[in-house]
């Protein structure tokens, strides 16, 4: 078929979209204390966030969950605790 442009060679016309990006790396805090501070600080950056922003958010999430409790005879929680 010449002349005629049909097929995976053919040309292509595309709109390209604008994406706009809110990317964050965030350290939590350990500490009751400092987690409430820290958490209320990090909500006022998130909601300032503009609807039309796609988000992304990257969380190292520091972790208390307990102690080894020799008394009880559990052994559920490493030595680190």
């Amino acid at each position: 078929m010449k002349g005629k442009n049909k097929g995976t060679f053919s040309k292509k016309t595309f709109k390209a979209e604008t994406v706009k990006l809110f990317i964050s790396s965030v350290y939590h805090p350990v500490d009751d204390k400092n987690q409430i501070e820290f958490n209320t600080f990090l909500s006022t950056i998130y909601s300032s966030i503009p609807q039309n922003y796609f988000f992304a958010s990257g969380q190292d999430m520091n972790t208390n969950i307990g102690y080894r409790c020799e008394k009880t005879g559990f052994d559920c929680i490493g030595p680190h605790g």
